[in-house]
């Protein structure tokens, strides 16, 4: 049986191995220097803005368009659903109906309605938020323009035109 002889390792300090370990680390920030084409930009912050803002306002629009159009609709059926209406003979006047839902402090919704109407609100500014964020997405960042279209040349190099038929004829 043999025996393997194990080197011995040189033990130092943890304080030496840590110095010297930050003097490494900071050493290397020093002398590091970025140039402004390899610098991040703060379009992903600038865009999380943007989608934040179009949200918000488009979660406000969402909801006073609910609002209304709810407000008409509550309004249409209770002119409807009175007593000797016929809803062929009888005309429905829109433009009073519209004046009156425009009117919220007179003609106020059910509380259960405006949640209900802002929890749809909410969700589709979010949606639209969210779906903004695919359509601002940076594709191949870092890139500095080195992009371009294939010439034929490159193409027939690549692929060899093959017949489209046998021709053992």
């Amino acid at each position: 049986m043999q025996v393997r002889k194990v080197k011995k390792m040189k033990r130092t300090s943890f304080k030496k191995r840590t110095g010297s370990f930050l003097k490494q680390v900071f050493s290397s920030i020093k002398r590091e220097t970025i140039d402004g084409a390899s610098l991040p930009d703060n379009t992903e912050e600038r865009q999380k803005d943007v989608r934040l803002l179009v949200g918000v306002i488009s979660s406000a629009a969402l909801f006073i368009i609910l609002l209304l159009s709810a407000n008409t609709a509550r309004l249409t059926f209770h002119v409807m659903s009175q007593p000797g209406f016929n809803f062929f003979t009888q005309t429905i006047d829109e433009e009073k109906i519209f004046a009156e839902a425009l009117n919220i402090a007179k003609n106020p919704l059910p509380f259960n309605w405006c949640i209900v109407i802002a929890v749809i609100s909410l969700v589709g500014g979010i949606g639209l938020a969210k779906r903004l964020k695919f359509a601002t997405k940076n594709v191949a960042y870092g890139q500095k323009g080195d992009e371009r279209f294939t010439t034929e040349k490159e193409l027939e190099e690549q692929y060899p035109m093959i017949p489209d038929h046998d021709e053992r004829e």
